[in-house]
């Protein structure tokens, strides 16, 4: 690969994560990348990595996924070198955004963790962010380790159904609810 078509990616990368209002995982950049044929998976994970030591990318890790968003020095450096990256790889990136705007945004905004309390139990956390807010969060116990794990998976599958199940609940229960005297 030569040194333009490294700058192409990572112009297309910055363009990516300046589209986008949450932070982006690893996998959803490297699908696009892949899908383009702009280059293979070692590659791209290697043009990450300069992006981040570059201070133009901010890098997470949650549950052994990982996240990027642009940093302020990103935003200026894609915004100085902009007129490089051709309409065409625009208008397909913006494409691919919104055809996966759904997936991207449940990937980043919906999180669970869980750690072992000092009783061998497992505590866990389910939540759901929203343009950077906690709009809802609950937690648990569960006996152990295996339990925890498949609730935090169930939970990235099952967010979107259940959130709006508990609210609904909550909400618009037939019962009358007394409060405590």
């Amino acid at each position: 690969m030569n040194s333009e078509t490294g700058k192409v990616i990572k112009l297309t990368i910055l363009y990516i994560l300046s589209r986008v209002d949450t932070p982006i995982s690893n996998s959803q950049i490297t699908n696009y990348v892949l899908e383009n044929d702009f280059t293979d998976y070692f590659t791209i994970q290697s043009l990450m990595g300069e992006l981040i030591d570059d201070g133009f990318v901010w890098k997470k890790t949650v549950r052994n996924r990982t996240f990027y968003s642009l940093s302020d020095s990103g935003r200026e450096s894609f915004q100085a070198l902009s007129t490089e990256l051709s309409q065409k790889i625009r208008d397909d990136a913006d494409e691919y955004i919104k055809k996966n705007a759904m997936k991207i945004r449940e990937e980043s905004d919906v999180g669970s963790t869980y750690v072992e309390t000092s009783l061998g139990t497992y505590n866990v956390h389910l939540y759901i962010d929203e343009a950077g807010e906690r709009i809802f969060e609950i937690g648990m116990i569960v006996a152990d380790k295996e339990k925890a794990q498949r609730m935090c998976a169930a939970w990235q599958k099952k967010s979107e159904e259940l959130y709006p199940l508990v609210f609904e609940k909550l909400l618009t229960g037939r019962e009358k609810l007394q409060s405590p005297e």
